[in-house]
């Protein structure tokens, strides 16, 4: 599923480009990569959640967007179903289970 191959460039919780103590820019790959690619592509979604009222609704809206994120991302297959399995109001950090066509399925967390 998560490949080592592909690179990114790591940006930080802010949306800052992370500099290394190199002061070079500090490269992302692997399961890391896929979770911070998953945070840019459903951030407003999870803004929006970890913001307001948790209702069934904003639940369903939060899980269709973390889908779509995977979804575009070129290290995941076809996802077939994310499922919200915890929400950490300490840190704001969001767990949710994917499901998989091919492959494992696996668990991610984001950061909002």
């Amino acid at each position: 599923m998560v490949t080592e191959d592909l690179f990114d460039i790591k940006i930080d919780e802010s949306g800052d480009i992370e500099i290394d103590d190199a002061n070079d820019i500090s490269p992302i790959s692997g399961f890391e990569n896929l979770q911070q690619s998953v945070r840019i592509g459903a951030k407003g979604a999870i803004d929006q959640f970890v913001g307001g009222k948790v209702s069934g609704s904003t639940v369903a809206l939060l899980e269709e967007r973390l889908k779509n994120a995977l979804n575009n991302d070129p290290q995941v297959g076809e996802i077939t179903n994310v499922t919200l399995l915890e929400y950490d109001k300490r840190d704001n950090s969001i767990e949710a289970e994917a499901t998989v066509t091919e492959n494992e399925n696996f668990t991610i967390e984001v950061t909002s």
